[in-house]
């Protein structure tokens, strides 16, 4: 497959998509790059370039095109860094295989010089010798940091028409075309007029500062250090977590929704990010709105099995394996089902869409589970002691189970759990029991009368409203009793909606409190102690 090239000369994208950040580069440089001694020529590259006639176009953009470090412009011109004892292999193409007029008319203003530094000048030009031989096979890191082939007498896809010019400072190849630029999937992503509100999600979080251990300085100029090649350190927490779209060792897929999916998609999803009165609410749920959006778009190809059967995004983790996998996504509903564009770029691809292929549920409106054995999420409890106890068996959750066992034969225990991560939005609010015989295996017939014997309680939903205040919802305002046979899962609240968001805060402030409701005329009838397995939220999307 052709490689989807982003070339200056036949690109009819804005200038912005050539105003991209120098990628990050983990790779040791020689501080001194000194000529190898085998080189005797008394003539430079750049005195070299000047002597072929057929190179004179390219010269002219050397001259023309200045060198950037750290995004600010130097006086040192790319004809001086040629000229200088630095030791470089320049691929030259020819008169005519590139549109000189183009590049010098960017030249003319700041951004659009950086631009053709990065995406033309260092696109042909590397630090070290690079001979070639017919046997010549290696990989060649750019100055951009792009990664092109060395393969016989060809670059890339550009043949080399005059090999291995020997210069004092390295070597100079002639070739019959320009080399194209490709992006990564980042440089795609944020240079694409169609998907900016992606991008400016992605660029916020985007810190970058000069290495100057790994950069190369040329000197100093007007005081300030100049350095022939910057490596710049990039820092983007998004990235970190998700994926590193920037590295050009990395090989990913990305979902790309445009801006107008990007709007449909967030006004879908910021309702159940409803912090109302946390301090800054309004931040909190743009930022937790657009990670929801954002947090299932990364693919590492690296990690699929078979991507016709399913993907998983970089979000995927094997301890949580129900969440962060797409199953079919090349058939009708698939999240690749409904594809824009694809855009292949130097570490992966880009999949453009014009709808957010996901649902709620697969990707932020996940089920709430509160362990009831987990010590630290009681808050309270009355009328009973507490046992934590462990059980084997597929049908519990997590192999344990809460006891809760009255003080007296005559007493209803209570006891209050902690439900955090709540969205605003609506769930089934279910309270999990285990039979009593998870615990107790009955010997006689009148020892399973007891053990069959189903729990009856109340329970009572506490939550914050818009403006903070407690709320109570007896739910209800009835009685639930389980299936003494088999875990069972009791719906207490059907539908409830929780008009306030309680995600990643230290307050926790929704809970349940679950009560035992055994009249003394009932005592053949239900117990008073009650085995539970955990409370369980289930997202309720309309």
């Amino acid at each position: 497959m052709n490689k989807h090239s982003f070339k200056i000369i036949h690109s009819g994208l804005a200038v912005a998509f050539l105003l991209l950040a120098l990628n990050s580069c983990s790779d040791t440089w020689d501080s001194h790059y000194n000529a190898d001694s085998s080189i005797t020529s008394d003539l430079t590259l750049w005195d070299q370039i000047n002597s072929q006639v057929n190179l004179s176009e390219f010269r002219e953009i050397l001259e023309n095109t200045h060198l950037y470090t750290n995004n600010n412009v130097s006086s040192v011109s790319y004809a001086d860094i040629l000229d200088s004892d630095q030791s470089f292999t320049v691929w030259a193409p020819v008169n005519g295989s590139f549109n000189k007029d183009s590049l010098l008319n960017l030249c003319t203003t700041a951004s659009g010089e950086l631009a053709v530094e990065k995406t033309f000048i260092r696109n042909h030009i590397a630090r070290y010798h690079y001979s070639v031989a017919s046997s010549t096979d290696k990989e060649v890191i750019l100055m951009n940091r792009k990664v092109q082939l060395l393969k016989g007498l060809t670059f890339g896809n550009v043949r080399i028409t005059n090999p291995n010019i020997v210069s004092s400072n390295g070597i100079l190849h002639i070739v019959n075309g320009n080399i194209p630029y490709f992006c990564n999937i980042y440089e795609g992503v944020c240079s694409d007029t169609e998907t900016t509100l992606l991008s400016s999600f992605l660029k916020a979080y985007q810190k970058d500062s000069l290495d100057e251990v790994s950069s190369v300085a040329s000197g100093i100029v007007d005081g300030k250090t100049v350095y022939v090649d910057s490596v710049l350190i990039e820092t983007n927490a998004l990235l970190t977590e998700l994926g590193y779209l920037n590295h050009e060792d990395s090989a990913y897929w990305m979902i790309a929704p445009t801006n107008n999916a990007w709007e449909e998609a967030y006004k879908k999803i910021a309702p159940y990010y409803n912090f109302s009165f946390v301090d800054e609410a309004d931040s909190l749920q743009d930022y937790w709105t657009k990670h929801a959006l954002i947090t299932d778009l990364i693919f590492n190809t690296h990690l699929q099995a078979s991507v016709s059967d399913s993907l998983i995004s970089t979000k995927y983790d094997s301890d949580d394996p129900g969440h962060h996998v797409f199953y079919k996504p090349y058939t009708s509903g698939g999240i690749l089902s409904e594809v824009k564009s694809s855009i292949q770029c130097s570490n992966g691809y880009i999949y453009k869409v014009d709808k957010w292929p996901f649902t709620l549920q697969e990707v932020f409106f996940h089920p709430v589970k509160v362990e009831a054995e987990n010590e630290a999420t009681i808050l309270s409890y009355t009328l009973s002691t507490l046992n934590l106890r462990s059980a084997t068996g597929d049908s519990i959750s997590k192999q344990g189970y809460l006891d809760v066992v009255p003080l007296t034969s005559s007493s209803n225990p209570a006891v209050t759990f902690e439900v955090k991560n709540t969205l605003s939005g609506k769930y089934d609010v279910c309270v999990v029991c285990a039979p009593q015989t998870v615990y107790t295996t009955p010997a006689t017939h009148s020892d399973s009368v007891n053990c069959f014997r189903p729990y009856k309680f109340r329970a009572t939903l506490y939550y914050a409203n818009d403006n903070g205040s407690s709320k109570t919802y007896n739910c209800g305002g009835t009685t639930f009793s389980n299936n003494p046979y088999i875990v069972d899962t009791v719906c207490v609240a059907e539908a409830f909606e929780f008009p306030t968001c309680n995600y990643n805060q230290d307050e926790v402030t929704v809970s349940l409190k679950i009560q035992s409701y055994v009249l003394s005329r009932e005592t053949t009838a239900y117990n008073r102690e009650m085995f539970i397995d955990c409370i369980y939220l289930i997202p309720h999307e309309d």
